[in-house]
């Protein structure tokens, strides 16, 4: 059963990255006066970084597997390349059709220790076509915002920093987990 195996793999992951953070009790300590409910949910601007992730897979990948692409086990290449300065985002990588896709996006951190954050962010996309339309699982796929060729981007990242400047890096937006690692400049 590959979805048995996928499932098993997300939860093993996930429960790997919360006992991270539950081990590292280095939480983060604010010099300042206390900050407001909503500027703590607001987050704070990304430090400037390059990201790679070569990697991911679908919540559902048996339904896109295509020839264009290489699947092992459930993975596949998304080949995601970015850079941001600060909060903004410039990124590069290939669609599951095995199209390449450019986008841009505005990104905040809500960070729960000094190595463990969970980024969250906003942003277009141009590259699908009009393809999305047809997917199961995209939310408002059937709006003019999914049917265009310019589409709208969100999702969460977990980021450990596992040494000074790099980071393990995960990418999950709707029907997608994508993989790889975070140099900061």
């Amino acid at each position: 059963m590959k979805v048995n195996r996928i499932n098993i793999t997300i939860i093993t992951f996930l429960l790997g990255i919360f006992t991270i953070i539950a081990q590292n009790d280095q939480s983060i300590k604010n010099n300042s006066k206390e900050k407001s409910f909503f500027k703590k949910l607001l987050g704070t601007p990304l430090k400037s970084s390059i990201t790679a992730m070569p990697i991911g897979l679908h919540t559902d990948f048996e339904k896109h597997g295509t020839k264009k692409r290489s699947t092992i086990n459930g993975l596949h290449e998304a080949l995601y390349f970015a850079g941001n300065y600060k909060s903004w985002e410039l990124a590069v990588f290939q669609n599951s059709f095995g199209d390449p896709v450019l986008a841009f996006f505005y990104k905040r951190a809500w960070n729960f220790t000094k190595r463990f954050s969970i980024n969250f962010g906003i942003g277009a996309m141009y590259g699908y076509g009009g393809k999305l339309r047809n997917t199961e699982g995209i939310p408002l796929r059937d709006t003019f915002l999914i049917k265009g060729d310019i589409n709208p981007i969100t999702g969460f990242e977990l980021d450990y920093r596992f040494f000074k400047k790099w980071s393990i890096h995960t990418s999950i937006a709707p029907r997608i987990i994508i993989y790889g690692f975070r140099y900061l400049l």
